[in-house]
């Protein structure tokens, strides 16, 4: 497992979310809050943010309560107030 670890971080490091993705989906994580930000990233770095945003609807109410997934939810018109 820490090796899987190791080449998540490498992948997310080289903007490969695909990858990281892939590999979360081979070691059974496929459904799980990492996978979920690794497809809307996937989706982010490509221009389609839209369906990034989208995706975030899928993380569990843990996630979805933090402060940087709030901002993140917010649409564009929406005035922010947190800075990453």
């Amino acid at each position: 497992m820490i090796r899987s670890y190791n080449v998540i971080i490498k992948l997310i490091d080289r903007y490969d979310y695909g990858g990281a993705l892939e590999l979360l989906s081979e070691i059974g994580l496929e459904n799980s809050d990492a996978a979920v930000l690794m497809d809307s990233c996937r989706y982010a770095v490509n221009f389609d943010f839209k369906t990034a945003r989208h995706l975030l609807y899928n993380l569990t109410e843990e996630y979805e309560a933090t402060p940087e997934i709030k901002f993140l939810k917010k649409k564009p018109s929406e005035p922010h107030g947190w800075r990453p």
